[in-house]
C-alpha cells in the first residue's frame, strides 16, 4: 500500500468522526484519542526508520534540536504512567514532524472537501437530538463537548474557506458555520470565529510578520482574566459576554476558571524556586495541586501557566519557539497554531488532532519547494 500525504491526512482528519459512536464517546470518552493517536505514532516510526536525506535533517536541525530537548526535559518530569499524556503527546510530535521532512505533504483538497460534507451532515443531523445539549442549552453535537465540538468546527472552516475562492460560497459557508459555533456558546471561540476572515484576507493580500501577530495573541491570551474581570464590571460588558450562557448575570463558571488559574499561578510565582521555576515540577503537577486544594479532578483552564507550572519555563519557551519556528511557511499552518493558543484555555495543549494539522501544513509548503528544487517525489511506497 503506497503510504501518500492524502492518506496521512485522512487518517488524522478521520479521528473526531468516531466520536459518533456513543460507546466511544460516552464509555471510552477522552481515552479514545489514546487508542487512536498511539498506533499511529507507531506507524510513523516505522516510516521514519528509512534513511534520511542528511541535507534535510541538517535543514531542519535547530528544530529538531528543540523537540529533542523538549523530549528530555518531559521525561525526567515524568515518573507516573498515569500521568504520561505530556511524554506520549512529544513522542508522537517528533515522529510526525520527522514525517513532514520526507514525506511530500500536499493540500489534498479532495478530502478536506469531503471531509467537510462530512461534519457539516453530521452537525446538522445532531441539531434534533435533545441528548446532544448540555443543561445550559450548549450544542456539542457528535463531540464530547461543546468547546471542542466548536474548535474543531473552526479547523474545518478554516481549511474549506482555504480552498475556496468565491466570496459568495465563502460568505455563505462561514455564516452557517458561524451558527452552529454561537449555539456552543463557547465565548471564547466565537471570539476566534469573528478573526478568522480577516486572518485570511491578511495572510492573502499581504506580507505579514507573523512573529508580531504570535506575541500579541501570546500577551492578549495571557491576559484574557484580568481583561475579562475588567470588562464585565461595565454594564456592556456584562451584556455580551455573561449573558451569551447565563441568564442570571452571574458566571459562575469564569468564578471557578479564575480561581484555578489564580491558584495555579500563586503558587508558581511564590511556592516553587527558581530551578522549579526553570525546569519544572513534575508532570501533571498543577492539576495534582488543585487535587489538592479542592478534592477535585480538574484542569487550570491556561495551559500557558499549567505547562510551565509542569515542565518549566525554558521548556515553554522551546515549545512556543518550535511551534513559531515550522509555521513561517505556511500561513493556513500558522492560523491553526493560533487557534491551538487559543485552546490552551480549553485545556487542549494536548490535543494531538489540533497539533497534527499545525504540523501538516507547515510541511505542505516546505515540501512544495523542496519537490521543485530537487525534482524528487519522496513519497513512501
Amino acid at each position: 500500500m503506497k503510504i501518500t500525504s492524502g492518506l496521512i491526512l485522512l487518517l488524522v482528519l478521520l479521528y473526531p468522526f468516531f466520536y459518533v459512536s456513543n460507546y466511544i464517546a460516552f464509555e471510552i470518552s477522552y481515552q479514545f484519542t489514546l487508542y487512536y493517536f498511539v498506533p499511529l505514532t507507531l506507524l510513523f516510526f516505522v516510516l521514519n526508520m528509512g534513511k534520511k536525506p542528511v541535507a534535510v535533517l541538517k535543514k531542519n536541525s535547530i528544530n529538531l534540536a528543540l523537540l529533542g530537548l523538549i523530549l528530555l526535559i518531559i521525561g525526567i518530569n515524568t515518573d507516573d504512567l498515569r500521568y504520561s499524556k505530556p511524554l506520549l503527546f512529544f513522542i508522537y510530535v517528533i515522529n510526525f514532524y520527522l514525517l513532514s521532512l520526507t514525506l511530500v505533504f500536499r493540500e489534498n483538497y479532495k478530502v478536506v472537501r469531503y471531509v467537510f460534507l462530512f461534519f457539516s451532515l453530521l452537525s446538522f443531523l445532531f441539531l434534533f437530538k435533545p441528548d446532544r445539549y448540555m443543561l445550559d442549552h450548549r450544542y456539542f453535537s457528535f463531540l464530547l463537548s461543546p468547546t471542542v465540538y466548536s474548535v474543531y468546527a473552526e479547523v474545518v472552516l478554516i481549511l474549506f474557506l482555504y480552498q475556496v475562492k468565491s466570496t459568495k460560497k465563502r460568505i455563505f459557508i462561514f455564516l452557517i458555520a458561524g451558527f452552529f459555533i454561537f449555539i456552543t456558546k463557547t465565548r471564547l471561540n466565537l471570539f476566534f470565529y469573528i478573526s478568522i476572515p480577516f486572518l485570511l484576507y491578511y495572510f492573502e493580500n499581504f506580507k505579514a510578520s507573523r512573529g508580531k501577530i504570535l506575541l500579541v495573541y501570546i500577551f492578549c491570551l495571557n491576559m484574557l482574566y484580568p481583561i475579562y474581570t475588567y470588562l464585565v464590571t461595565f454594564d456592556f460588558g456584562k451584556a455580551t459576554l455573561v449573558s451569551t450562557r447565563y441568564e442570571n448575570g452571574h458566571d459562575s463558571s469564569f468564578g471557578l476558571r479564575n480561581y484555578l488559574n489564580s491558584l495555579t499561578y500563586d503558587e508558581f510565582l511564590y511556592k516553587t524556586d527558581l530551578s522549579e521555576k526553570l525546569f519544572g515540577k513534575g508532570t501533571e503537577q498543577a492539576r495534582k495541586k488543585i487535587i489538592e486544594k479542592i478534592k477535585f479532578d480538574l484542569f487550570t483552564h491556561n495551559d500557558f501557566i499549567r505547562f510551565a507550572y509542569d515542565f518549566g519555563i525554558i521548556c515553554t519557551i522551546l515549545f512556543l519557539l518550535f511551534l513559531y519556528r515550522i509555521t513561517a511557511g505556511h500561513y493556513i499552518s500558522f492560523i491553526m497554531l493560533l487557534l491551538y493558543l487559543f485552546s490552551f484555555y480549553h485545556n487542549m495543549i494536548y490535543d494531538f488532532f489540533l497539533i497534527s494539522l499545525v504540523i501538516y501544513y507547515s510541511g505542505v509548503e516546505r515540501n512544495t519547494k523542496d519537490t521543485v528544487n530537487t525534482n524528487q517525489d519522496l513519497s513512501y511506497a
